[in-house]
């Protein structure tokens, strides 16, 4: 199985914030949020896990 490229990385971290920062600003409801990460396979759930962790620090 491939490896996500580092530009996959990225781009993922990128529609993280952004999701994360429309659920903060109200544009996105918290369900929708939910819905978002449900549909993420298990290892970028850890991914999303780790970033918003982060946000608290």
């Amino acid at each position: 199985m491939n490896e996500p490229s580092s530009d996959d990385g990225r781009a993922f971290r990128r529609e993280t914030e952004r999701v994360v920062n429309e659920i903060a600003q109200g544009l996105r409801t918290l369900d929708a949020g939910v819905g978002w990460f449900s549909d993420l396979a298990p290892t970028r759930q850890q991914e999303v896990l780790r970033e918003v962790a982060g946000y608290g620090v």
